[in-house]
């Protein structure tokens, strides 16, 4: 008898000898057969704890193996939501840092330009702020480096607290 024909996984459409398999899977290679078959199921597009904890017993992984990876990818997840949530914060502050160069910009250049006929020192405020935001702008927006790092936890603090406030 063939490894295809002893196989459970052959469909029974398919003649058996079309369809490859083998009898050993490493942890990798049952990982990504399992993903790959979940992600076929096109008919479920959100499962339940409940028939998350039924595929969990059907190929045999312990309630408590289950609920560790289960509050490790919950972690992860959450962290993630978090720093996208943070990254978003830093667009809207530098926008608004933006919006205030602007302005008190196009109020400067226009005085320097009205009081002595060319623009002079209003380019240099310009230039000189424009750095500093510049710099602002990527310490906080490179995930990955200490100071985004650094902003981040402070961020999370501050969020934290607004929470307890409420």
């Amino acid at each position: 008898m063939t490894d295809a024909a002893r196989s459970p996984l052959v469909n029974a459409d398919q003649p058996a000898s079309d369809v490859p398999t083998r009898d050993n899977y490493d942890r990798d290679a049952v990982q990504e057969i399992l993903q790959l078959a979940i992600a076929r199921r096109q008919d479920i597009e959100l499962y339940t704890r409940s028939q998350l904890l039924d595929l969990a017993d059907e190929i045999g992984i312990d309630r408590t193996d289950l609920y560790q990876a289960e509050q490790r990818w919950l972690a992860q997840h959450g962290d993630r939501s978090q720093r996208q949530a943070f990254i978003a914060a830093q667009r809207t502050r530098l926008k608004l840092t933006l919006g205030k160069f602007g302005i008190v910009n196009g109020f400067l250049l226009l005085i320097d330009l009205v009081s002595s006929g060319h623009l002079d020192w209003s380019i240099t405020l310009a230039l000189g702020w424009g750095m500093f935001i510049a710099l602002d702008a990527w310490k906080s927006l490179q995930p990955g480096t200490d100071d985004f790092e650094k902003r981040f936890q402070k961020w999370q603090l501050q969020q934290k607290t607004i929470d307890d406030w409420e």
